[in-house]
């Protein structure tokens, strides 16, 4: 189905920023000469060669404050941008780089909590495509509710995802397309589309969908059915706005340590400063960010003028209709003034045909009125 790029939307692979887990340990700091612990999740510490900075300060033998833990192994490279009280964040305000996998989280995870709250970005750079795409939403156990976005394109999906089934709403109001929305249903893992779909179009009409084996069919969707994929879609409308308020402040925290950070040629014992200072390189992707910006502008130019020949199209097509229809009505109403024009004729003639016998019939009368006349004389 069109516009299957933008709706089926990423899963978001949260065990690749962050376990989520409610557990953590603590471990002392690689750079920390002192006695400085730092809280960390278990399978971080387990990774080969692994080897854990904090760059901030310590208090009471712990990590304190302001600042950003490092963690570095064969497999990792993960930075985190916190504020820790007795070595564990204050109140789970936090900015997660996973340099491995070109994905920044920023906004609300505990400790000693599995949900988080925020901004997910992912960023893909291949060296042939440029796209980055944002998740704004809260993620909890087996659920997962939020909006998805994209700076390069107009357009969003709400999902609701439990149980490894996506129920989600793709926006096109602000493509040049005849649909407005369309409401979904797929496999969070294989994100191929299943059960129901209801796609409404700009011009009103409504359609509701069951998926089958091979293609979708005509159907009407129960009430009660409908009611339930409005909650869901709502739950991820509620979950989008708390979570850009949760992203918002883990932004404001960042850009106060980065201040600190980047604005001079502070370093750190035991890492590089290549490495060190990557978290200032602001303008790595700028170039290809503002290509792949042109890119989006002119997809949506392309599909204006798609948009706008198909409405040409359907223009001539109803024009055409409608010459038809006129040419048909026409026809009929020629149709019709010719078999009243008959019926006139025929009734004329028929009509001159009993004048023409009730004529002759006088004339028969007057010439036998006559004869008797005649014949009475003789007599």
């Amino acid at each position: 189905m069109a516009f299957e790029r933008v709706t089926k939307v990423p899963t978001p692979e949260f065990s690749d920023i962050s376990s989520m887990a409610k557990s953590s340990i603590f471990v002392q700091a690689t750079n920390k000469k002192k006695q400085c612990k730092i809280s960390i999740e278990p399978f971080m510490a387990a990774q080969e060669n692994a080897q854990i900075y904090w760059d901030g300060s310590c208090k009471d033998g712990y990590a304190d404050g302001l600042g950003r833990r490092i963690v570095i192994s064969d497999q990792m490279h993960h930075e985190s941008i916190i504020t820790l009280r007795n070595g564990k964040t204050s109140d789970g305000t936090v900015t997660i780089y996973d340099r491995i996998h070109n994905t920044v989280l920023r906004g609300k995870n505990r400790d000693d909590s599995d949900v988080f709250s925020g901004q997910i970005e992912w960023i893909t750079d291949n060296g042939v495509n440029f796209d980055v795409q944002q998740f704004y939403g809260v993620r909890k156990n087996n659920e997962a509710a939020g909006v998805y976005t994209s700076p390069f394109f107009p357009q969003s999906t709400y999902t609701y995802t439990k149980n490894n089934l996506t129920t989600g709403a793709t926006d096109f109001r602000h493509i040049p397309t005849e649909l407005a929305l369309r409401v979904f249903q797929q496999n969070a893992t294989t994100r191929q589309f299943g059960g129901v779909m209801i796609e409404s179009h700009k011009n009103g009409a409504i359609h509701h969908f069951l998926h089958s084996a091979s293609t979708p069919q005509n159907v009407i969707i129960p009430e009660v059915y409908r009611n339930e994929l409005g909650r869901q879609l709502d739950v991820a409308h509620q979950s989008a706005n708390q979570a850009q308020v949760d992203y918002q402040q883990s932004l404001a925290q960042e850009k106060v340590y980065l201040y600190k950070v980047c604005q001079n040629e502070k370093s750190m014992d035991g890492l590089s400063d290549a490495i060190y200072r990557m978290v200032c390189d602001f303008d790595k992707y700028q170039d290809k960010f503002q290509a792949a910006m042109v890119r989006g502008q002119q997809a949506i130019a392309q599909l204006h003028q798609q948009y706008n020949q198909r409405q040409q199209l359907a223009l001539q097509q109803r024009q055409v209709a409608a010459l038809e229809s006129q040419a048909a009505a026409a026809h009929q109403s020629n149709s019709i003034q010719q078999s009243h024009n008959t019926n006139m004729l025929f009734q004329n003639n028929q009509t001159n045909l009993m004048n023409m016998i009730n004529n002759n019939n006088n004339n028969l009368m007057e010439m036998n009125n006559r004869m008797f006349q005649s014949w009475g004389k003789g007599l």
